[in-house]
This record gives C-alpha cells, sequence and structure tokens, in this order.
C-alpha cells in the first residue's frame, strides 16, 4: 500500500478581482452560452497551504463535495482557482474542499467553500469594479 501525504490546507479564501483579457472572454463566451448577464468580475477560490505534500508523479485532483475542480493553478503559497459565475458559490457554498488521487479516496481537507467573497457584500455584489485587486496582487500574497 502507498502512504500518500495530503496537501495541509491553512485556510479557505474567495476573493473577487480584477478579470484578466483571457477571464473577459471566458465571461462573455459564459454569458453567450447560458444566456445570462455576469459582472466583470473574476473570483479568485485561494487554497493557502501550510505544507505541501512531496513532489510525485502523482497529482492531486480538487473536489468541493462530489464536485470535480477540472482546472487549477499554483501560487508560492499553495493553489487556487477561478470561478466567473457566482451562481457557483449558491450551488457549491457548504461543500467541503477534498483532495484525492486518481479518483480514489477522498481526503477532507477540514475546509468548506464560503457562500461569498471576503470583498462583497451579500450575494457577491461588487459594490465598486474600480477597487478591485488584481490576481497577481491577491496571489502574491
Amino acid at each position: 500500500m502507498v502512504n500518500i501525504t495530503y496537501p495541509e490546507v491553512a485556510n479557505l479564501q474567495v476573493i473577487a478581482t480584477v478579470p484578466k483579457a483571457a477571464d473577459l472572454r471566458n465571461i462573455e463566451f459564459m454569458q453567450t452560452a447560458e444566456n445570462t448577464t455576469l459582472d466583470r468580475v473574476t473570483y479568485i477560490v485561494k487554497i493557502n497551504l501550510s505544507s505541501k505534500p512531496p513532489i510525485t508523479s502523482r497529482g492531486f485532483s480538487i473536489y468541493l463535495g462530489d464536485y470535480r475542480i477540472s482546472k487549477y493553478s499554483e501560487f508560492p503559497g499553495g493553489i487556487y482557482f477561478k470561478v466567473y459565475n457566482p451562481r457557483f458559490f449558491e450551488e457549491h457554498a457548504g461543500k467541503k474542499l477534498l483532495f484525492s488521487t486518481a479518483g480514489m479516496t477522498l481526503h477532507d481537507s477540514g475546509y468548506q467553500l464560503p457562500s461569498r467573497a471576503e470583498n462583497t457584500r451579500n450575494s457577491f455584489v461588487v459594490d465598486n469594479l474600480n477597487v478591485l485587486p488584481t490576481q497577481e496582487e491577491v496571489l502574491r500574497q
């Protein structure tokens, strides 16, 4: 049996940020595909790690409950993924953040997805889009 060391999560944050050019294209695509209107905001789900697992040939999958996060990236303090539609948080708020290797056992991180971004009012209302931090500012910390 292989001993698996899972990432240790220090905290989980959701922060509304200024979208990059590629994010704006994704937002426009989603508006058309879902026939909806979205704010020009990229929500960063930032997972700060207190310790990273050793580098191996196996990667980790991230889940919120039984929903698999298909794409995530690394920053110096951990990992993050982007969300463009705040409805995602309505659907997944309170679900456990889980890690898995090769679809095997799900490991509970001890954290759950919050219901809104730290820098928004209720229901993800952004008071002033001009005062949002950039993604670089958020991910440098």
